[in-house]
């Protein structure tokens, strides 16, 4: 049985990830700062719902079913990650002129993770690598959360983010990233951690277990309000705090999309209180069910091949004269294009049965 909110956290998701996928390709200056900033600073929220939402999703089930239940996807993930890594980034050699036959050999010794090599232009794929670390937990958290009450529930989300993370940093890059993931190891020289990725993990399922919304809808006048108003306010301070950094270096620079900002404290309760808001809202758009139904089902794939077209479009673009110089144009299109291709590309495959399992 399908879940409206579920499906509107997906969407909402996925509509942030391509957001902040499509601004990081313009160059951040002084002048664009108080667009761009926020833009970037939403978007990435979209990395913490699918989390959150995951926890909601898969722990409730990994309960209910015998012990592992979950591992059998931890296959399939690995294989996603060799071929989407592959395909994405032969497609792009190829688009900067190599050969057929160059762009597979290159595609194939520089970002083959089966020999070391990182996913290149796919990077989005490192959320694959903390899904199967996080399947690998699963079974385990399942038992360890079974017996908790709301408030021990809520302790042990956030002591795994304070404790499992490395003491005294809340580095976005450590934040974010698996130790199972070789892009971060070969770019960065060290193997994050994923402390506020299990935190989320395990806060989505508690909204879910104790009700978070319906306690808050009856509770507390205005919910949906209040918990916006908690979410603009986190935005803000981590603009500020950004902004602040930036005026220390001397420049405007942005970790992106690897890093969002050094300290991702806000990054976390952000994607927190924006899934708990879109929980608290969900009965007011409960009539767009049929149309969140249908986009939900082609997010996965949508995420998995949306790095090809917006790397695509640009070079694209340029041949008809629509470079970042035109942000508002440039940003449309990319941004308009990446969507409806990918979402195109992931139906087809959706639909065909032989390829339904790439992006399922």
């Amino acid at each position: 049985m399908r879940v409206f909110a579920f499906d509107l956290v997906r969407v909402v998701a996925i509509v942030l990830i391509l957001l902040a996928h499509t601004v990081a390709l313009l160059p951040l200056t002084s002048g664009n700062l108080p667009v761009h900033l926020p833009l970037l600073l939403i978007g990435q929220l979209g990395t913490g719902l699918f989390f959150l939402l995951s926890g909601a999703l898969m722990l409730p089930r990994e309960r209910d079913r015998a012990f592992p239940w979950h591992w059998r996807r931890v296959g399939q993930f690995l294989f996603l990650i060799v071929f989407w890594s592959l395909l994405s980034n032969m497609v792009l050699y190829r688009a900067d002129g190599a050969g057929f036959a160059a762009a597979v050999l290159h595609a194939a010794s520089a970002n083959n993770v089966l020999v070391g090599g990182d996913t290149g232009a796919a990077g989005q794929l490192w959320y694959l690598w903390s899904a199967v670390a996080l399947y690998l937990s699963l079974p385990f958290l399942g038992r360890m959360t079974q017996g908790l009450r709301g408030w021990e529930y809520v302790a042990f989300a956030v002591l795994t983010c304070l404790l499992v993370l490395v003491p005294g940093t809340f580095d976005a890059e450590r934040a974010h990233r698996t130790l199972l993931d070789p892009l971060a190891e070969n770019v960065y020289g060290e193997v994050p951690l994923y402390g506020s990725i299990l935190a989320w993990f395990l806060l989505g399922d508690f909204f879910v277990r104790f009700r978070v919304a319906e306690v808050f809808r009856r509770r507390v006048p205005f919910a949906g309000t209040f918990v916006l108003l908690l979410l603009a306010l986190t935005v803000f301070f981590a603009g500020a705090m950004e902004v602040s950094l930036m005026h220390a270096a001397g420049k405007a620079e942005m970790y992106l999309p690897v890093r969002l900002y050094p300290r991702s404290l806000f990054l976390f309760a952000g994607s927190a209180l924006l899934f708990l808001l879109l929980l608290v809202w969900a009965p007011h758009f409960s009539r767009c069910a049929r149309l969140m139904e249908a986009l939900s089902r082609d997010v996965f794939g949508v995420f998995l091949v949306h790095m090809i077209p917006c790397l695509l479009l640009p070079k694209a673009l340029a041949s008809f004269g629509v470079t970042v110089a035109q942000p508002l144009l440039f940003s449309v299109c990319v941004y308009l294009g990446t969507a409806v291709g990918s979402f195109s590309l992931a139906a087809v495959l959706r639909r065909v049965r032989g390829l339904r399992f790439l992006v399922s």
